[in-house]
């Protein structure tokens, strides 16, 4: 039969004691409560004091559909991500910093332009393609002035010019003037065809015809879509005017600052009651000597 007294023993004295630390807990609970607390409401106080920052935001359905020439699956005329991309480069931004006047604040361009980056962001839908457009100031309409702005010039970058524009151009005009002409033999076709006076492969031709001018007008249509660029028609969303401040998150701060002060003041009350316990017992006060030795500390 066993000793009873060597069955139950008393718990080490390195043992974590659950009610010294409520204990502990207790006797410390204002300074807990309060001082999270307190330095959450100022942290709030300080939310309200930084620079306020608003968000505007527009959305450009870019992916226009065309038709390929004798085929009739549809093609994007431009793509979203390479317009995404177009919208925080020199070609965009340089333009824009001068309308904003940046240039005349002290900055150089390679400043202003890096600045703008910071403020312009550009997305791409996953599914719908569309591009989404954002854009920060200090300022709800500063916001939405830069978000037209950079939508203005990326409109213009999609414009052909010089000799693209020139070719293009003639090619239109060529285009036009070809379907005019067929159009013309079309309708007198389809006279002779309803008269009854018309020739075996009368028939044949006018089919012939029909194809060649729908992918005539097919061509024209495209080239006008490349003269004309991305422009206000296909906006989906104009830039917004923001009504509140996206940052500084006031709320998030002072959560943040509250816990981590009230999880800093925890720490403290533990070691503070384990250092005082340790000046109670001979071995922790040696071992709090040999590391005050090693920090330093006399």
């Amino acid at each position: 039969m066993q000793d009873p007294t060597h069955t139950l023993q008393p718990p080490a004295d390195d043992d974590i004691d659950l009610l010294d630390l409520l204990v502990t807990v207790a006797d410390n609970i204002k300074l807990l409560v309060l001082g999270p607390l307190l330095v959450g409401l100022a942290a709030l106080g300080v939310g309200y004091v930084l620079p306020q920052s608003f968000e505007s935001t527009s959305i450009l359905g870019v992916e226009k559909l065309t038709q390929k020439i004798g085929d009739n699956e549809p093609i994007p005329m431009y793509n979203a991500n390479v317009v995404a991309t177009l919208a925080t480069t020199a070609a965009v931004l340089d333009p824009v910093a001068q309308q904003l006047g940046l240039l005349n604040q002290g900055l150089s361009i390679d400043q202003a332009r890096s600045r703008l980056q910071s403020q312009v962001k550009a997305s791409v839908g996953r599914n719908d393609k569309l591009l989404t457009l954002t854009t920060t100031a200090s300022q709800p309409q500063q916001a939405q002035q830069l978000n037209q702005l950079v939508l203005q010039h990326i409109f213009e970058q999609t414009r052909p010019r010089g000799a693209e524009l020139a070719r293009l151009q003639a090619q239109l005009a060529q285009e036009q003037t070809s379907y005019a002409t067929s159009t013309q033999l079309e309708q007198t076709l389809a006279k002779l065809l309803a008269s009854g006076k018309a020739q075996d492969k009368t028939s044949e031709t006018y089919a012939t015809l029909l194809a060649a001018n729908s992918s005539r007008l097919v061509t024209i249509q495209t080239l006008e879509a490349q003269l004309a660029g991305l422009q206000t028609s296909d906006v989906v969303q104009p830039a917004t005017l923001p009504e509140r401040a996206t940052k500084p998150k006031k709320s998030l701060i002072a959560v943040v600052a509250a816990l981590a002060t009230g999880f800093a003041l925890l720490l403290f009350v533990f070691v503070r009651q384990a250092l005082r316990n340790a000046g109670t017992q001979p071995e922790s006060a040696a071992k709090l000597a040999r590391i005050r030795r090693g920090l330093g500390l006399r």
